[in-house]
């Protein structure tokens, strides 16, 4: 936090917040840290999520200014990263609809001239990244580009299938952004998070200006199975070998929807006690919980492990029945548990030493494959990052030398022609 000097008095005063990668958000009016902590703690977060409110409805309301003076590329200078973000991903999803629209209307080119202008403002967009731009201001606009590409390529995907109207399952199955009111009384909109038939409010949590993934079909499967294990009030388990990106991915959603994600990373050494202290913590919290390599934990732990998980999904099924019954017993404490909390676990299968999962632990949690990235969507991400603007054509390129060198090249062990080596010759 930013404090006010206040002469010899200890600051107490705060007028912003820093986060880790230096990025600072002002506060809209001075927040004061007195009494006890745990309660200005509590205070502390609601103006985080307030001041965060007031900051995207108002980035919101610039983005129809976007012209020849005020250029996206140039706005998102004003706005943190988390928020220019998320004002891009609402106005491509209102734009999209209005792009349906203009299609029942009997506008038949209205989605490739839509895919056109999203083509320009990305090449705008990598023009901005081949000027002088500080550390900060770079990294904000490739994660811009990594999520615009993603978005051009869900329209061109409706341009080659002709897919013209909204119910179809290629736009229902995409992660939309929108504004709405809470409540008929409220007088500021909130943004509400949609995919499929799952509908959040977004968290307003502030995560800073972290990069963002590539979305590719693979991670755009794993968000869909994640976000229908918590409309049925389960948990998500990805699970397969590594590399796959299971542990991102699930952070990567839960930043599209401004939560916080505690990961950890398990062992044998865990015991019931103390997984029970991190449930019980990530329920009052309303915070994911990924737990890393689950199925290291020994089989006698696991077994206590699966009751109170249960305890926990059934408190929130409850929850969502009825909102005012927000308190459950666990382990003898009654305690608060907020809509919010969600359990995710990842798995490494075949390995030694790994155990295999109690049915009953099984049946709690939602499983998906991941098998292999895709590769060539990663590079094409990376190479406009650094700005190529042919970078699609470039990424064939490279990822079909890299094939070959894989097929015709000797089985020696000093040949990676993984992800990580890929990524580490494009840097």
């Amino acid at each position: 936090m930013k404090f006010i000097e206040e002469g010899n008095r200890p600051y107490r005063t705060a007028q912003g917040m820093f986060a880790k990668d230096g990025e600072y958000v002002p506060f809209q009016t001075p927040f004061t840290c007195m009494n006890a902590v745990e309660n200005y703690l509590c205070d502390l977060e609601k103006k985080m999520q307030d001041t965060l409110k007031g900051i995207i409805i108002q980035a919101k309301e610039t983005t129809d200014d976007w012209n020849v003076d005020n250029p996206r590329e140039k706005w998102l200078d004003g706005y943190c990263a988390q928020l220019a973000l998320l004002a891009t991903q609402i106005e491509w999803t209102e734009g999209t609809i209005r792009t349906f629209d203009d299609l029942e209307g009997g506008a038949e080119t209205a989605m490739k001239e839509f895919l056109t202008l999203i083509k320009n403002r990305i090449t705008k967009l990598i023009g901005r990244v081949r000027s002088q731009l500080t550390p900060e201001i770079r990294v904000k606009v490739i994660t811009i580009i990594t999520i615009d590409v993603h978005s051009r390529d869900v329209i061109k995907m409706f341009v080659d299938r002709k897919i013209n109207e909204q119910g179809h399952f290629a736009w229902t199955s995409q992660l939309k952004f929108g504004m709405a009111k809470r409540n008929p009384k409220d007088e500021q909109k909130q943004v509400v998070a949609t995919i499929c038939d799952w509908t959040t409010w977004y968290n307003y949590e502030y995560i800073g200006n972290t990069g963002r993934l590539v979305i590719t079909p693979l991670t755009d499967r794993c968000y869909i199975t994640l976000t229908q294990a918590l409309n049925l009030s389960m948990g998500g388990a990805p699970a397969g070998p590594a590399g796959t990106g299971k542990t991102e991915t699930t952070k990567d959603l839960g930043r599209a929807l401004g939560l916080q994600v505690v990961v950890f990373n398990c062992s044998d050494q865990m015991n019931y006690t103390g997984m029970g202290l991190i449930f019980m913590g990530l329920s009052q919290a309303g915070s994911w919980g990924c737990f890393d390599e689950f199925n290291r934990i020994k089989i006698e732990v696991l077994s206590v492990v699966s009751t109170q998980v249960k305890i926990c999904l059934d408190a929130i099924v409850r929850l969502k029945a009825n909102p005012a019954n927000n308190m459950f017993v666990f382990d003898d404490d009654s305690i608060q548990i907020k809509v919010t909390a969600g359990y995710f676990i990842t798995m490494n299968p075949g390995y030694a030493g790994r155990t295999e999962l109690p049915e009953n632990l099984k049946a709690l949690f939602r499983s998906c494959a991941m098998v292999v990235p895709d590769i060539v969507l990663i590079c094409e991400n990376m190479l406009m990052a650094e700005g190529f603007e042919e970078a699609q054509d470039l990424s064939k390129k490279f990822m079909t030398l890299y094939s070959l060198s894989k097929s015709l090249l000797s089985q020696q062990i000093h040949y990676d022609w993984g992800l990580r080596a890929v990524k580490s010759v494009l840097r």
